[in-house]
């Protein structure tokens, strides 16, 4: 099986540093992603490792692979924990769009065969729930 791709997408009304500055924090996920109960970040900056517990008790490991404050991005692994596919590489950007900006979350992995739920949707799933929850909150909705 090959790697398939989830590409998700949200345009909000705050400027590319303000939306930068809510997402782009590797630290900060649980200020606006609802699928994260808690979050412990080791170091910062490229390595830094991610310890994220879900409200249901599950959890997930991550670590930040690059990082670019000038392009807004970054971008990171899956090192532990359960998820409906493997070989997890996700990445996060903010750029310019009209006169707010666009945040694109990105993922490539390897969907597991026979597993309860469908990669792709979940995945896409879980991410439009995190972006509509950024917008919630860059758009004072």
């Amino acid at each position: 099986m090959s790697k398939v791709t989830v590409n998700e997408n949200v345009v909000v009304e705050a400027t590319p540093d303000k939306a930068w500055a809510l997402v782009g924090d590797f630290a900060g996920l649980v200020a606006w992603f609802p699928a994260v109960a808690s979050s412990e970040v080791e170091g910062s900056g490229v390595g830094a490792i991610r310890h994220l517990s879900m409200p249901d008790g599950n959890q997930l490991t991550e670590r930040q692979e690059t990082r670019d404050e000038a392009g807004r991005s970054y971008e990171y692994v899956v090192i532990a924990g359960a998820l409906p596919c493997t070989d997890y590489r996700s990445q996060l950007s903010v750029s310019p769009s009209g006169r707010g900006s666009r945040i694109s979350w990105r993922a490539q992995f390897l969907p597991i065969p026979n597993a309860p739920v469908d990669a792709v949707a979940f995945i896409s799933s879980v991410y439009r729930g995190g972006l509509d929850s950024a917008k919630k909150l860059l758009d004072g909705d």
